[in-house]
């Protein structure tokens, strides 16, 4: 994948990006990896009570990104749509979404496709075929 941004660039955006009160963040396709969760988390924690929408679709976001920036995304309780869809995400980072998901309670849209959640799915199916 080849993104917008190199990794100084993302870095220099997200830390602009948190001087500013925001209730749209998209940031799809400019290289968000788990080496930029530390600035990621200072930015989600200033937009706190004003952010409604937050896309981070078609970056490397992985598991522990989302373990990394979870305070963060916890302390934004005001967000109505998540986009993560192709970002790498796996079955490993479920337990993570559901536990955000409790911190949204205005949540009415998140976007996952595109991720490879095949092992949950497939440890649902040898459940339902169990019972």
């Amino acid at each position: 994948t080849e993104y917008i941004l190199d990794s100084s660039a993302v870095t220099q955006l997200l830390t602009v990006l948190s001087s500013l009160k925001l209730e749209w963040l998209v940031l799809q396709k400019i290289g968000l990896t788990v080496q930029h969760s530390s600035a990621m988390n200072r930015l989600l924690q200033q937009q706190h009570s004003s952010l409604r929408v937050l896309d981070l679709a078609g970056n490397s976001l992985t598991t522990a990104f989302l373990v990394d920036v979870h305070y963060g995304l916890c302390q934004c309780s005001s967000l109505e749509k998540v986009m993560l869809w192709q970002t790498q995400l796996s079955s490993a980072c479920l337990p993570v979404l559901a536990s955000l998901v409790r911190h949204w309670p205005r949540l009415q849209e998140l976007r996952l496709s595109d991720n490879d959640f095949s092992e949950a799915c497939d440890e649902v199916e040898v459940f339902v075929d169990a019972v």
